[in-house]
């Protein structure tokens, strides 16, 4: 039989009440949107001695698949398998019913469902990875006013003896309690994820204006901003230095603003003289704002004064080596030569992908730090899904 609780208030053993009280402490502390769903499924499980689980986010008149666990497959056997899948909020699926009804519902056997239920269990996951589901607990997220912004979805309770079993009404009414908190903590991360990303978008602009950029300038901009990060993730930076070097990235050209027009796009190599003023603008872009406001202002001063530095002491303006370097410039360094040897000149065709590794290759040690090379390389996958999504003008349709 289908099992409907909504009782909710009922999971009032001191245990769990003092479970929740650490979680809605500890989620009111974070502020990225991936840590929050990674520990609102793992309390989920393990509230609910669930075996595996997920987070299914609004999207529009969808739902994403946002976050998975699953104890019994490894994370790499999931990977690329369960994210990015969509489900229609609608009757036909039981993430979807709960979603648009706002009622949990209990599954004691997702394989034996009676006649007439409103709904469909999907078996994509479960055939994207020799998963068996069993008994699914699905409970909406819902804020105060009653918006719903998605679904925990926790699979496979298992009893004292490790054997599946369905879940027991104390679990779900733990798991609505979780899924209430749970849901204003999202809320707020996605609300922080937007405004970083409206800021964002507001600086590349700011930028791309200042350089008087041509057609690719908020591509590289954007380029290099995620590989910056991504890099700077890979070298196991705390969260928010990540988010400073993403940000403060977009600015390390903004010296442009005080190199002539024809000399930032003249169709051909420059003179020694133009030369000379066009790698002013490292010192340029480091007055541009002589009294930093904060961490990414200043963080950006120092990206545009060190970003064409080199490792063995022979770029400029300073001729800085090695870790006199500020890591931030050694990080964006690489990134910017990077996107440069990927995108066509006035005066040379762009390099392919394979060319430009072996470059990065050929110059680490000498123009990079090799540090900074081996995170690059270990994040490569990822730096490749940022070119298809934002290709060179080169590669652009």
């Amino acid at each position: 039989m289908v099992q409907v609780d909504q009782t909710g208030c009922s999971a009032s053993s001191p245990q769990i009440l003092e479970s929740l009280l650490h979680v809605g402490v500890n989620l009111a502390a974070i502020e990225d949107l991936p840590t929050v769903l990674h520990m609102v499924l793992r309390e989920a499980r393990r509230m609910a001695r669930a075996e595996a689980g997920n987070v299914y986010l609004r999207q529009g008149v969808g739902l994403r698949l946002a976050f998975t666990q699953n104890a019994r497959l490894a994370p790499d056997e999931m990977a690329g398998k369960l994210t990015e899948q969509m489900g229609s909020v609608s009757a036909n699926s039981l993430v979807g019913f709960v979603a648009a009804t706002g009622r949990p519902m209990n599954i004691p056997d997702s394989h034996h469902l009676p006649g007439g239920a409103p709904f469909r269990i999907s078996r994509n996951l479960d055939a994207a990875t020799g998963y068996r589901s069993q008994s699914i607990l699905a409970v909406p997220m819902k804020l105060v006013e009653g918006e719903c912004v998605g679904v925990i979805e926790v699979i496979n309770h298992l009893d004292a003896g490790g054997h599946v079993g369905p879940f027991p009404d104390d679990r779900a009414a733990a798991l609505d309690l979780l899924a209430f908190m749970a849901a204003g903590a999202i809320h707020n991360a996605l609300a922080r994820e937007h405004t970083k990303r409206a800021n964002l978008n507001l600086i590349v602009d700011l930028s791309v204006a200042a350089e008087c950029g041509g057609d690719d300038t908020a591509g590289h901009i954007l380029r290099v901003s995620e590989v910056s990060a991504l890099i700077a993730k890979t070298l196991h930076l705390p969260a928010r230095q990540v988010e400073v070097i993403r940000f403060a990235s977009t600015m390390h050209d903004i010296g442009n603003i005080g190199v002539p027009e024809d000399i930032l796009h003249k169709p051909g190599l420059l003179g020694e003289d133009e030369r000379d003023l066009m790698q002013r603008h490292a010192e340029i872009g480091a007055e541009v704002v002589p009294h930093p406001l904060n961490d990414v202002v200043e963080a950006a001063c120092t990206v545009a004064l060190t970003h064409h530095e080199r490792w063995d002491g022979t770029g400029y303006p300073d001729g800085l080596a090695g870790d006199d370097i500020p890591l931030i410039g050694r990080i964006v360094t690489l990134a910017d030569v990077f996107d440069a040897l990927l995108s066509p000149r006035p005066y040379r065709q762009a390099h392919s992908w394979e060319e430009a590794i072996r470059i990065v290759h050929d110059e680490t040690g000498k123009h990079f730090d090799p540090r900074v090379t081996r995170a690059f390389y270990d994040c490569l996958d990822d730096v490749a899904e940022v070119y298809r999504n934002i290709p060179t003008f080169d590669h652009a349709a």
